[in-house]
């Protein structure tokens, strides 16, 4: 009877395997169709002495910005490559990379992969780098890069040179970022060029059909709210507050909101011009690393020692940290971002003031 009972959970479990595998190769197939004629294109074109390498970024935009420096760091190898990457949400934080030929969607690179020379993918993965063509003097100091990074390996690595060490690219410790910064005219959002201001975002909406859900890094409305209001009373006569963002809550305390109004590049030079950026473990972040603007960042789920930029103000939650990406399901948080909730808003606006006294 067990073991009549056993073997009928092994065929199911095999019908479900069988059944991933399905849905697996329908998307492929799909997104192929989708990404065609490119896909075909890829399969087919290739020009001589030019070495073409696919990138499957991570899904985070912050993510990509921080793995763009290895794009960097291949054109300083050779800039006869050809770059293809894999993701088409990724198409502002890599559209001025120099070589790039096109977005395509990520399931198609399970049909393409083989007709490029090196495949790096950034997720977190055991086979980072697939290197097609092993003949090629980049693939060869690539393959040395990594043999010596990993002899140098060690546990306190951010994230970003753990990457490096796995990719056998760039330099450890160099947390560089790469951004273009087009100059916007930002009369439209009231503000005017001599203008100072302090930036800050709120999360990143809702991060699925239930619009009340809301990402284990956000800090809550509320606590905003309240350190927004303490911050305004010091900063009303000296800077205007600017909330920056897509499909976010709307904060009455900010003197100016551009919440869902900016492009890209917009966004990224009001955060060039910002004083300081107040915010969380997220995109704006990064994009204020890149333009040299101070940030004040509140930490709780997220490992902030292998994250963080030192020359920021990092607030760290003391209790129940950190978790993310621990587990599958690490989104939903069984104890109520009760690290985010640690965090106070009055510790929070004082140390925004001290910074912005200096200046």
């Amino acid at each position: 009877m067990i073991e009549r009972n056993y073997r009928n959970k092994m065929k199911f479990y095999r019908k479900i395997k069988l059944y991933q595998k399905f849905k697996h190769w329908n998307d492929v197939v799909k997104d192929f169709i989708k990404s065609f004629p490119r896909s075909f294109f890829v399969l087919l074109s290739k020009k001589k002495d030019y070495i073409y390498i696919a990138i499957r970024p991570q899904a985070g935009l912050g993510d990509m910005l921080r793995q763009k420096s290895i794009l960097y760091e291949i054109l300083k190898l050779s800039d006869k490559v050809v770059f293809d990457i894999y993701n088409k949400k990724s198409y502002q934080i890599y559209k001025d990379v120099p070589n790039v030929r096109f977005f395509m969607n990520i399931a198609a690179l399970d049909i393409t992969k083989k007709r490029h020379d090196i495949v790096f993918n950034m997720l977190p993965s055991d086979e980072p780098i697939i290197i097609n063509n092993d003949e090629l003097s980049l693939s060869k100091q690539i393959i040395k890069n990594i043999n010596e990074n990993f002899k140098r390996r060690k546990s306190t690595l951010s994230f970003l040179d753990e990457q490096k060490i796995a990719c056998g690219l760039g330099k450890l410790g160099d947390d560089t970022l790469y951004i273009t910064v087009k100059n916007c005219n930002l009369n439209r959002f009231s503000i005017a060029k001599d203008t100072k201001f302090v930036t800050f975002q709120y999360g990143w909406g809702a991060i699925n059909k239930k619009q009340d859900s809301v990402h284990i890094k956000a800090w809550s409305i509320n606590k905003w709210g309240k350190m927004l209001a303490l911050l305004k009373k010091y900063t009303k006569d000296k800077f205007k507050i600017v909330q920056v963002g897509k499909n976010s809550y709307h904060f009455p305390e900010a003197d100016i909101d551009t919440v869902d109004k900016t492009s890209f590049d917009e966004l990224v030079y009001i955060i060039s011009k910002s004083s300081l950026h107040i915010d969380c473990d997220c995109l704006c972040v990064h994009i204020a690393k890149a333009v040299n603007t101070k940030s004040l960042v509140l930490w709780g789920p997220t490992e902030m020692e292998k994250i963080m930029y030192e020359e920021n103000i990092n607030i760290c939650a003391n209790v129940c940290q950190p978790c993310y990406d621990l587990t599958n399901n690490w989104f939903e948080c069984p104890r109520n971002r009760e690290c985010m909730d640690s965090i106070k808003p009055d510790y929070v606006a004082q140390k925004a003031i001290e910074y912005l006294k200096t200046i």
